[in-house]
């Protein structure tokens, strides 16, 4: 259940995009990512360790537009990867105790008199909200680089 939620939170927006808007025609992980055990290794300070882990973008997609620009894009970076495991973890709890309660209801021989799919849409619902976070999502007229946290439209910085 953990993994499926999971899954749902990374692939499900791209999915939306490709289908509505435009089949996205690039994606790849972060290439920094292989130096970064060096990094964590190096003599840098704790505090800027921790602060480029929890900006790092680890992948992203995107669709090719008109004039070179992006079309639509998603990137998750370390921080959405907490936080889908920190969801994914609730709703597999939550599925684990309302499964578990009916099991010990059926065993007394008490019935719940509500419906059985509230509970459900309701953990979906809460789980697929709107992202609040840094532009995660860009599109045409608000672009953004998912591996530079500022970076200004039509450049490619690296890290």
């Amino acid at each position: 259940m953990a993994f499926g939620v999971f899954a749902f939170h990374a692939l499900l927006p791209p999915l939306l995009l490709a289908v509505t808007r435009k089949p996205w025609t690039y994606f790849t992980f972060n290439p920094w990512l292989a130096q970064l055990p060096s990094y964590l290794s190096s003599g840098a300070p704790v505090e800027q360790k921790l602060d480029f882990l929890s900006r790092v973008a680890v992948f992203w997609f995107s669709a090719d537009g008109a004039y070179g620009f992006p079309e639509w894009g998603f990137a998750v970076d370390a921080m959405d990867l907490v936080r889908f495991l920190a969801m994914s973890l609730l709703v597999a709890a939550y599925f684990a105790l309302v499964l578990h309660g009916r099991d010990q209801g059926r065993l007394m021989g008490w019935r719940a008199g509500t419906s059985r799919a509230g509970g459900i849409a309701g953990a979906f619902a809460g789980s697929s909200g709107s992202r609040r976070g840094r532009a995660a999502w860009w599109a045409a007229g608000r672009r953004c680089c998912p591996w530079s946290v500022s970076c200004s439209p039509g450049s490619r910085a690296a890290l």
